[in-house]
């Protein structure tokens, strides 16, 4: 690469050299061929621990309903291309029976008696609320 500066022409060892220095002293860096804005990198940072705020709630909050499962040991698989949670609560389920909830879009699956799993479709969708009783 030949760049033009002042009127002659440097190699681009000097060329990448000079600017390094330069997008250094602007508060940008250099990192793998790439300038990154130091702003955009705070940026991103703070975006990646408010999310990680935000999941580190959303598990403490389910934590009560979690406790309350009918089994210690339970499996939990998302499949985000199809939105369907699933949670097992006995592996291998060997389910013999599903019963539809369709007003919730939740499956219950049973072998015999027991309930061994739940499936969760649309699970990224908010749920109706029970109504509140008056």
């Amino acid at each position: 690469m030949v760049g033009s500066r002042g009127g002659s022409i440097l190699g681009s060892k000097e060329i990448l050299r000079s600017d390094i220095q330069r997008a250094e002293s602007q508060g940008r860096f250099h990192y793998h061929g790439l300038f990154h804005d130091a702003d955009l990198t705070k940026t991103y940072l703070m975006a990646k621990r408010t999310a990680l705020a935000k999941a580190l709630n959303d598990i403490s909050e389910a934590v009560p309903h979690l406790i309350r499962l009918p089994e210690r040991r339970t499996w939990i698989d998302y499949d985000e291309e199809a939105d369907v949670l699933y949670i097992s609560l006995k592996r291998p389920q060997r389910a013999t029976d599903t019963r539809f909830l369709t007003d919730k879009g939740i499956l219950l699956r049973y072998r015999a008696k027991d309930l061994v799993g739940v499936t969760v479709l649309d699970a990224s969708k908010p749920r109706k609320q029970p109504r509140a009783r008056s």
